[in-house]
């Protein structure tokens, strides 16, 4: 059951980001390469998050590090719900922001 939560937190957070940067692959702007230029290196890590750089990302930590990072998506990434988010919790949520970059990616660029 947490997993469907989990998954459908990431899928909100992504989705949610994406209605706020739209279309912004289909740009010659270079907007492209200022949001994604960490992302089209293969780089997904949400570290940066990691204020104090003890390894884990708090609660406050994750809310702090972006502006539309929100509580309920926070709670839908912390599997095992202890109000951080381990490395394991960290590398989850990475490989989901890439498989869904990745997704994003080829549907934009291919119409």
């Amino acid at each position: 059951m947490k997993n469907i939560g989990f998954w459908t937190g990431i899928l909100l957070l992504f989705f949610g980001s994406n209605i706020a940067y739209a279309n912004h692959h289909n740009t010659d702007d270079g907007t492209h390469d200022k949001k994604c230029g960490s992302m089209s290196k293969g780089v997904f890590s949400i570290s940066e998050l990691d204020a104090n750089k003890d390894g884990v990302i708090t609660k406050q930590e994750y809310l702090d590090g972006d502006t539309q990072n929100t509580e309920k998506t926070f709670e839908h990434i912390d599997a095992d719900s202890d109000g951080q988010l381990n490395l394991s919790e960290q590398k989850e949520t990475e490989a989901v922001y890439k498989e869904i970059h990745q997704k994003y990616k080829a549907k934009t660029t291919s119409t």
